[in-house]
Protein backbone atom coordinates (compact mmCIF):
# COMPACT_ATOMS: atom_id res chain seq x y z
CA UNK A 1 0.00 0.00 0.00
CA UNK A 2 1.42 3.06 -1.20
CA UNK A 3 1.27 7.02 0.59
CA UNK A 4 -0.80 9.17 -0.95
CA UNK A 5 0.18 13.11 -1.88
CA UNK A 6 -2.65 15.21 -2.20
CA UNK A 7 -2.91 19.25 -3.70
CA UNK A 8 -4.06 20.73 -0.71
CA UNK A 9 -6.70 23.50 -1.09
CA UNK A 10 -8.87 22.62 1.68
CA UNK A 11 -6.58 23.65 4.41
CA UNK A 12 -5.78 20.45 6.58
CA UNK A 13 -3.17 17.73 5.57
CA UNK A 14 -4.08 14.38 6.42
CA UNK A 15 -1.93 10.67 5.93
CA UNK A 16 -3.77 7.78 6.17
CA UNK A 17 -2.56 4.59 6.44
CA UNK A 18 -4.17 1.28 7.85
CA UNK A 19 -2.01 -0.85 9.70
CA UNK A 20 -4.51 -3.55 11.73
CA UNK A 21 -6.88 -1.71 11.53
CA UNK A 22 -5.19 1.17 13.09
CA UNK A 23 -5.15 4.84 11.44
CA UNK A 24 -2.13 7.19 11.78
CA UNK A 25 -2.00 10.99 11.45
CA UNK A 26 0.69 13.63 10.51
CA UNK A 27 -0.62 16.24 13.02
CA UNK A 28 2.66 17.66 12.68
CA UNK A 29 1.95 17.97 9.09
CA UNK A 30 -1.31 19.98 10.01
CA UNK A 31 0.21 21.88 11.86
CA UNK A 32 2.52 23.38 9.57
CA UNK A 33 0.08 23.99 7.00
CA UNK A 34 -1.99 26.07 9.57
CA UNK A 35 0.98 28.78 9.62
CA UNK A 36 1.76 28.41 6.21
CA UNK A 37 0.75 31.40 3.69
CA UNK A 38 0.85 28.84 0.55
CA UNK A 39 -1.35 25.98 0.86
CA UNK A 40 -0.54 24.62 -2.56
CA UNK A 41 2.92 23.77 -2.25
CA UNK A 42 3.16 22.00 1.22
CA UNK A 43 6.24 19.17 0.79
CA UNK A 44 4.75 15.67 1.63
CA UNK A 45 5.90 13.45 4.47
CA UNK A 46 5.66 10.38 4.97
CA UNK A 47 4.34 8.90 7.87
CA UNK A 48 6.44 6.25 9.97
CA UNK A 49 4.18 3.54 11.05
CA UNK A 50 5.00 1.78 14.06
CA UNK A 51 5.51 -1.75 13.51
CA UNK A 52 3.68 -4.03 15.84
CA UNK A 53 6.67 -4.87 17.98
CA UNK A 54 7.32 -1.63 19.07
CA UNK A 55 3.63 -1.04 20.18
CA UNK A 56 4.52 -3.94 22.44
CA UNK A 57 7.15 -2.33 24.18
CA UNK A 58 5.06 1.27 24.02
CA UNK A 59 1.82 -0.05 25.48
CA UNK A 60 1.50 -2.70 28.32
CA UNK A 61 -0.27 -6.35 27.38
CA UNK A 62 -3.06 -7.20 29.68
CA UNK A 63 -1.08 -10.06 30.60
CA UNK A 64 1.85 -7.88 32.24
CA UNK A 65 -0.90 -5.44 33.82
CA UNK A 66 -2.65 -8.40 35.59
CA UNK A 67 0.26 -9.99 36.44
CA UNK A 68 1.19 -6.48 38.08
CA UNK A 69 -1.95 -6.15 39.79
CA UNK A 70 -1.69 -9.47 41.01
CA UNK A 71 1.83 -9.11 42.75
CA UNK A 72 0.51 -5.54 44.42
CA UNK A 73 -2.64 -7.35 46.09
CA UNK A 74 -0.34 -10.17 47.25
CA UNK A 75 2.26 -7.85 48.97
CA UNK A 76 -0.81 -5.78 50.78
CA UNK A 77 -1.84 -9.09 51.99
CA UNK A 78 1.31 -10.09 53.26
CA UNK A 79 2.18 -6.53 54.90
CA UNK A 80 -1.74 -6.72 56.53
CA UNK A 81 -1.13 -10.00 57.71
CA UNK A 82 2.43 -8.94 59.39
CA UNK A 83 0.67 -6.19 60.74
CA UNK A 84 -2.34 -8.34 62.19
CA UNK A 85 0.09 -10.57 63.79
CA UNK A 86 2.37 -7.73 65.11
CA UNK A 87 -0.81 -6.19 67.02
CA UNK A 88 -1.80 -10.12 68.05
CA UNK A 89 1.35 -10.59 69.89
CA UNK A 90 1.28 -7.35 71.59
CA UNK A 91 -2.53 -8.49 72.59
CA UNK A 92 -3.01 -9.32 76.21
CA UNK A 93 -5.24 -9.39 78.97
CA UNK A 94 -4.13 -5.22 79.25
CA UNK A 95 -5.08 -4.63 75.60
CA UNK A 96 -8.35 -6.51 76.13
CA UNK A 97 -9.02 -4.47 79.14
CA UNK A 98 -8.43 -1.24 77.13
CA UNK A 99 -10.73 -2.24 74.62
CA UNK A 100 -13.84 -2.67 77.03
CA UNK A 101 -13.34 0.13 78.55
CA UNK A 102 -13.21 2.54 75.49
CA UNK A 103 -16.36 0.69 74.01
CA UNK A 104 -18.24 0.28 77.17
CA UNK A 105 -16.63 2.32 79.72
CA UNK A 106 -16.63 -0.40 82.31
CA UNK A 107 -14.16 -3.71 82.88
CA UNK A 108 -16.62 -6.02 82.19
CA UNK A 109 -15.82 -9.81 82.99
CA UNK A 110 -15.18 -11.83 79.79
CA UNK A 111 -14.77 -15.94 79.77
CA UNK A 112 -14.61 -18.55 77.09
CA UNK A 113 -17.28 -20.69 76.77
CA UNK A 114 -18.13 -24.20 75.11
CA UNK A 115 -21.91 -25.17 74.18
CA UNK A 116 -23.28 -27.57 72.47
CA UNK A 117 -26.22 -26.61 69.15
CA UNK A 118 -27.61 -29.51 67.40
CA UNK A 119 -25.03 -31.77 67.74
CA UNK A 120 -22.44 -29.21 67.06
CA UNK A 121 -19.75 -27.88 69.46
CA UNK A 122 -19.81 -23.90 69.82
CA UNK A 123 -17.16 -21.89 71.33
CA UNK A 124 -17.72 -18.43 72.01
CA UNK A 125 -16.42 -15.53 73.97
CA UNK A 126 -18.29 -13.84 76.10
CA UNK A 127 -18.55 -10.49 77.71
CA UNK A 128 -20.28 -10.60 80.63
CA UNK A 129 -23.05 -7.87 82.05
CA UNK A 130 -20.82 -8.02 85.83
CA UNK A 131 -18.02 -5.81 85.91
CA UNK A 132 -14.97 -5.04 88.59
CA UNK A 133 -16.52 -1.80 88.99
CA UNK A 134 -19.23 -3.04 91.00
CA UNK A 135 -19.35 -3.59 95.14
CA UNK A 136 -20.68 -7.11 94.17
CA UNK A 137 -18.17 -7.74 91.57
CA UNK A 138 -16.56 -11.83 92.93
CA UNK A 139 -13.24 -11.47 91.88
CA UNK A 140 -9.72 -9.62 93.29
CA UNK A 141 -7.99 -6.86 90.98
CA UNK A 142 -5.40 -9.68 90.42
CA UNK A 143 -7.75 -12.37 89.69
CA UNK A 144 -9.90 -10.35 87.15
CA UNK A 145 -6.60 -9.45 85.46
CA UNK A 146 -5.51 -13.16 85.17
CA UNK A 147 -8.90 -14.31 83.66
CA UNK A 148 -8.33 -11.11 80.95
CA UNK A 149 -4.83 -12.55 80.29
CA UNK A 150 -5.85 -16.21 79.95
CA UNK A 151 -8.80 -15.00 77.37
CA UNK A 152 -6.40 -12.88 75.70
CA UNK A 153 -3.54 -15.81 75.71
CA UNK A 154 -6.51 -18.17 74.30
CA UNK A 155 -7.57 -15.61 71.23
CA UNK A 156 -3.82 -14.93 70.10
CA UNK A 157 -3.50 -18.68 70.00
CA UNK A 158 -6.24 -19.14 67.51
CA UNK A 159 -5.96 -16.58 65.33
CA UNK A 160 -9.21 -14.68 66.88
CA UNK A 161 -7.68 -11.63 67.84
CA UNK A 162 -8.70 -9.06 65.29
CA UNK A 163 -12.56 -10.94 65.33
CA UNK A 164 -12.73 -10.03 69.21
CA UNK A 165 -11.61 -6.71 69.10
CA UNK A 166 -13.43 -5.60 65.64
CA UNK A 167 -16.37 -6.97 67.36
CA UNK A 168 -16.38 -4.93 70.69
CA UNK A 169 -15.73 -1.80 68.51
CA UNK A 170 -18.26 -2.13 66.67
CA UNK A 171 -21.29 -3.44 68.90
CA UNK A 172 -23.77 -0.99 69.39
CA UNK A 173 -24.77 -2.10 73.17
CA UNK A 174 -23.10 -2.96 76.04
CA UNK A 175 -24.22 -6.79 77.81
CA UNK A 176 -28.03 -6.52 79.92
CA UNK A 177 -28.31 -7.96 83.38
CA UNK A 178 -29.28 -11.49 82.36
CA UNK A 179 -27.53 -11.07 78.68
CA UNK A 180 -24.36 -11.48 77.67
CA UNK A 181 -22.78 -10.56 74.78
CA UNK A 182 -21.69 -13.75 72.52
CA UNK A 183 -19.08 -13.89 70.14
CA UNK A 184 -19.24 -17.10 68.21
CA UNK A 185 -15.53 -18.01 67.24
CA UNK A 186 -15.07 -20.41 64.45
CA UNK A 187 -12.51 -23.11 65.61
CA UNK A 188 -11.81 -26.17 63.44
CA UNK A 189 -12.63 -29.50 64.56
CA UNK A 190 -8.74 -29.85 65.56
CA UNK A 191 -8.69 -27.18 67.72
CA UNK A 192 -11.50 -27.64 69.20
CA UNK A 193 -10.68 -31.17 70.41
CA UNK A 194 -7.12 -29.86 71.35
CA UNK A 195 -8.07 -27.22 73.72
CA UNK A 196 -11.66 -28.41 74.96
CA UNK A 197 -13.14 -31.73 76.73
CA UNK A 198 -15.69 -32.76 74.25
CA UNK A 199 -18.52 -35.56 75.85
Amino acid sequence: MSLSCPIVSQGCVQYQRAIHGCSYWDLSARRSLLRSNDLHRLPCRPVRAKSASSQCHDEPSDDLSTAFAREMASRNEAQEKALEQGEAVAFGGRQLLEALQSRYGRSYDVSIVQRKYLGKVIIACNIMWKYREQVSFGLTEEEYMERLDGVAAALRAWGKVKQVKEHIASSKTGPRVGKAISIILDLDDDTIREWFLIS
